[in-house]
């Protein structure tokens, strides 16, 4: 039997290893200026060779600094050189973003409501029976659990429970505290104290069918004509199925933007909003601190020496921030400039390869970089992400539409047809086709009409 040996042979292995430096600045790009900002000021807090600048000079934009063009260094004496210079910072101060784009922070549903139920009563029971049910409503408002388990809990009669339900019933928003989609109509019909028996009648036995638009069987079904009960379903589509949810984590909210665009004659001027960004620069006394050279022990040399090089790395990797997000914009810009003169029928289809490409990084660098990021342009506020749309295919003309364009084109053909008779899904492709010069098909027509969530043509009909 042959004995095992044991042999060392080298192998060479080549493995990509990134920089201190550049692995820091890749970890900002995807942050938020809230996230941004919470992470300055930890740093701040942990590192006293960072200060907080309280005035920077103004300036109109953001140009590649020194640094870029000659490479990242690490070595202190170099920075505080160019620091007595006024190299550094770079980071720039912008206009404080107007107050009006901001938002009061709302009152939760609960907090709404517990403050109704305590100007209506005063009694400690129907309170504590009240605080109850309404800690059970769900996000929608509506009441999930039974009054048994509520009055067992609270060792108390249903009955009484009942009774606080029907008070908290009449608050606001109207429809709160259903127990499902058809009280909760209910609750609103009689709120308005309108008396239209056709609207009871469908809502109490035909709310399925009236979802379905099963018009033609519930007026068979109540001998009246399916014009009325079109009206009477055009009513009802006014009411609120889930009053509590403007109150909800995806109720809307202002977004202030990281990016302003702003047109200036013909061109396009770029701004970082850096409003609420604490701006560094290296604390003084620590700098005087070094130049006493030998007057200093080792061990505080060495301290010093760390935090200084931590403070110019954290400084050089939000300045490298700036230009990544600056140059992406630019980039966005001139490749969208019919978009931001004309509108979303003129949005081109973008890829991160693509802008990737005409700013020479590399495709994740930019997936980072316009992570979390908003931009205000002419056209409205949007994500940076929105620019990254899936390109359709070529028109009859050659070029090229994207999916969000199509889109629009197939919601204003809905919106200008004749209701009472709705286009179909393959009419909606013959007129894009025969009009705007887009092939497409009538399966992609039905995709993207459902992801608007449009309903199809014999939903829409109208009586």
């Amino acid at each position: 039997m042959a004995k095992a040996e044991l042999e060392l042979r080298p192998k060479l292995v080549q493995r990509l290893r990134l920089a201190p430096q550049i692995r820091q600045t890749l970890g900002l790009l995807p942050l938020s200026n809230i996230e941004l900002a919470s992470l300055i000021r930890k740093e701040l807090e942990a590192n006293p060779l960072l200060e907080e600048r309280e005035e920077i000079p103004k300036v109109e934009k953001v140009a590649p600094s020194r640094e870029e063009e000659k490479g990242a260094t690490s070595d202190w004496v170099e920075y505080l050189e160019d620091y007595d210079r006024g190299v550094y910072p770079t980071q720039e101060r912008r206009e404080p973003f107007p107050i009006e784009k901001v938002v009061a922070q709302k009152p939760t549903l609960s907090e709404h409501l517990l403050r109704q139920l305590r100007l209506s009563t005063s009694d400690r029971m129907a309170l504590k029976i009240g605080e109850q049910i309404i800690g059970n409503l769900d996000r929608n408002g509506y009441l999930k659990v039974p009054l048994a388990e509520i009055a067992k809990a609270l060792k108390v009669r249903e009955k009484e429970v009942a009774e606080v339900l029907s008070l908290i019933q009449t608050f606001d928003p109207v429809g709160i505290g259903a127990r499902d989609v058809k009280e909760c109509l209910l609750i609103q019909i009689r709120h308005r104290k309108l008396k239209k028996p056709l609207v009871f009648k469908i809502i109490k036995e035909y709310l399925e069918d009236l979802g379905e638009r099963r018009y033609e069987k519930i007026a068979k079904s109540l001998g009246v004509k399916i014009k009325e009960v079109q009206e009477a379903a055009d009513f009802i589509s006014t009411l609120e199925p889930k009053p509590g949810r403007s109150f909800g984590e995806e109720s809307a909210q202002a977004v202030t933007p990281d990016i302003i665009l702003t047109r200036v004659g013909r061109e396009y001027v770029i701004a970082l909003n850096n409003e609420g960004l604490p701006q560094l620069q290296i604390s003084p006394l620590y700098k005087k601190m070094l130049a006493k050279g030998r007057r200093i022990k080792k061990e505080e040399r060495e301290y010093i020496r760390n935090r200084l090089n931590a403070a110019i790395g954290l400084i050089k990797a939000i300045e490298q921030r700036e230009r990544t997000i600056y140059k992406i914009t630019e980039s966005i810009v001139k490749l969208e400039r019919d978009f931001l003169e004309k509108g979303i029928d003129y949005l081109k289809p973008l890829t991160l390869k693509r802008v990737a490409q005409d700013v020479g990084m590399h495709e994740s660098t930019v997936s980072r970089a316009t992570s979390n990021k908003y931009i205000q342009t002419p056209q409205g506020v949007f994500e940076l992400k929105h620019f990254f749309t899936s390109g359709f295919g070529p028109s009859v003309e050659g070029g090229w539409t994207s999916s969000r364009s199509i889109k629009e084109a197939i919601k204003d053909q809905i919106g200008s047809e004749d209701s009472k008779k709705p286009l179909s899904d393959q009419k909606i492709a013959n007129i894009l086709t025969a009009n705007l010069g887009i092939n497409i098909a009538r399966r992609t027509v039905a995709k993207y009409r459902e992801e608007m969530r449009i309903l199809p043509s014999h939903q829409r009909r109208r009586y």
